[in-house]
């Protein structure tokens, strides 16, 4: 099977993880339990208590019955203070118009951090592909930097090999601090919402891992500290410090 996040099965051309089913399916890890309620989970499909088995993989049905690999969706790395499944990201990638393989990997460059995609063959438009990306997943899991290669390399096993990815150089952008005491204070609560120790000017609140529910915090947070009425939409409309303050 090939399903989404919630066991429902994905149209051909998808990207979904593949489970396994029937009677062959273990019933679990010998002596570990953890991991046997992970990767063990209750057959939607089926019936008598019977299970499916959570390979990690990321596949889609091709048009001619075949499944295609496109990555791993256990690849869990830390970016800007919020965990992003790697794999997760690039099944987004890999639907969007053009893409035929896509990679991320987190570089340093830039002031920090930076989610870069890797997608082919050459002809893919990366405006195209970022404008998809930016309508299905938060800012914060985006790739920043975009790689266009005719072809992404394969390992023995057939899998993308992440240790031959193309090199990238981010360039290097200064931090901006606040200056104005508004800006100062405003700066103060994103870090507090956030849990991070700066917040530059223009830096964007979703981009480094805010969502709707913190930005509720922050309404109310810089509405506390300068007394006026602030909204969540306020947030959304003018998500830097710079813009809020």
């Amino acid at each position: 099977y090939v399903l989404d996040a919630r066991l429902g099965v994905v149209p051909p051309g998808v990207p979904g993880e593949l489970y396994l089913g029937g009677v062959q399916v273990a019933r679990g890890y010998a002596s570990r339990a953890g991991l046997s309620a992970e990767r063990f989970v209750a057959d939607p499909f089926g019936g008598g208590g019977s299970r499916l088995y959570r390979t990690g993989d990321l596949v889609r049905w091709g048009v001619g019955g075949e499944i295609e690999y496109l990555g791993r969706t256990d690849f869990q790395v830390k970016l800007r203070g919020q965990r992003v499944e790697l794999g997760e990201v690039e099944a987004v990638v890999a639907a969007a118009p053009g893409v035929v393989h896509a990679v991320c990997a987190v570089v340093d460059g830039g002031g920090g951090q930076q989610l870069v995609g890797y997608v082919s063959p050459g002809s893919v438009d990366v405006d195209v592909v970022g404008e998809y990306v930016a309508g299905v997943l938060p800012g914060y899991m985006c790739p920043s930097v975009w790689v266009v290669t005719d072809e992404l390399v394969l390992n023995s096993s057939g899998k993308l090999d992440r240790r031959a990815l193309p090199p990238v150089v981010v360039p290097e952008v200064g931090f901006v601090a606040p200056v104005s005491r508004s800006e100062v204070l405003v700066a103060q609560v994103f870090e507090r919402v956030l849990g991070v120790s700066r917040v530059g000017l223009g830096e964007s609140f979703f981009l480094l891992g805010g969502n709707s529910l913190s930005a509720m915090r922050v309404a109310a947070g810089v509405a506390d500290v300068f007394g006026v009425s602030v909204s969540v939409r306020d947030v959304f409309d003018a998500p830097t410090v710079e813009e809020l303050a």
